[in-house]
């Protein structure tokens, strides 16, 4: 598309998380963001408070006169609890739906971090007639059904498939981020809606995010890993991911003094490894939060070995992007 034909269109990107904040998804939409401003668009993008950065006044952040950020309150209550990660979606989505009926956009980018923000960009276009693609990034209701939050055959699980059948129906474009995952979400799609799914898997800015060997010891003394061999997990904590594998792993080597865990990250698992470490007094793993981008590669570039895992029974229904 030239530069003429996309000059003045505003591209609405919805997400639960956004810089400053630390997640993967976070910096996802960024990077898209970014990625519209360079090819000529406006963006506004709509998203919540930040839940993992230690930023507070987010007044300033990322806000020029290509990206305008629209937050939404949100209380963010604690991220184990599923009931309380849904409130924290459910008040961020409400307040957001209110933008986007009063302001304007040509389309709308919207991603799985939460399910009422995918309900009101369908609303928005059967009431405004904006397009909206859907970035899936974990495939709900199974999620919750895998865990246990809800049943199978419960009323909410009905009413939750059905809201997003029509979700993805309307969708202009569904984008999944592997082909286990799209053969997962397309399982109840006709032809028509079939057709307007593409894999797309997650980057990493190379620029950024690269092998350092020049200067891998140089990081290890600066972060007192000297003579250690790394062991790295790094990202979400999540629900769906694995992390008592890696935890046990360390347990079962305390007494190997030359082998640290390093877990980088943040999410409904975060607190109970804490707690495990200290519980298990594993002198052999240590634990941070998500880090500043001028900081976690330097982290990354220390390993020897990264790690990555899911949770069994979550095949398709999310996907590591590491």
């Amino acid at each position: 598309m030239m530069a003429s034909q996309v000059k003045g269109k505003i591209v609405g990107i919805l997400t639960q998380y956004f810089y400053p904040d630390l997640p993967g998804t976070a910096k996802i939409a960024k990077d898209l963001a970014s990625g519209f401003v360079k090819q000529g668009f406006m963006v506004n993008v709509y998203t919540g408070s930040p839940a993992y950065s230690i930023v507070n006044d987010t007044s300033e952040q990322f806000l020029t006169n290509e990206i305008r950020v629209r937050r939404a309150y949100s209380p963010n209550l604690s991220r184990a609890g599923n009931i309380s990660r849904l409130f924290n979606a459910f008040l961020v989505a409400v307040s957001i739906s209110f933008r986007l009926f009063l302001e304007r956009n040509h389309i709308i980018i919207v991603d799985s971090t939460s399910p009422f923000l995918l309900a009101i960009a369908f609303i928005v276009r059967l009431v405004k007639k904006t397009p909206y693609i859907v970035i899936v990034h974990d495939v709900y209701p199974e999620i919750a059904i895998k865990l246990g939050v809800i049943s199978k055959k419960s009323l909410l699980a009905s009413i939750w498939r059905k809201v997003y059948k029509m979700v993805y129906r309307w969708a202009s474009q569904i984008v999944v981020l592997g082909p286990s995952m799209a053969k997962v979400v397309s399982k109840d799609f006709n032809k028509k809606t079939k057709d307007k799914m593409v894999v797309i898997p997650n980057w990493a800015d190379e620029t950024i995010i690269k092998p350092s060997p020049r200067y891998k010891e140089q990081f290890k003394k600066q972060f007192e890993f000297e003579d250690h061999f790394i062991v790295i997990y790094s990202g979400n904590m999540g629900l769906t991911h694995d992390i008592e594998t890696i935890l046990k792993s360390a347990e079962k080597l305390i007494k190997n003094r030359e082998i640290l865990y390093l877990l980088i990250g943040g999410g409904g698992r975060f607190d109970s490894s804490v707690k495990f470490v200290f519980d298990k007094g594993l002198e052999n793993v240590k634990i941070l939060p998500y880090q500043p981008e001028d900081i976690f590669p330097k982290y990354l570039a220390c390993s020897d070995v990264s790690v990555v895992t899911l949770a069994q029974g979550m095949e398709g229904l999310s996907v590591p992007s590491k």
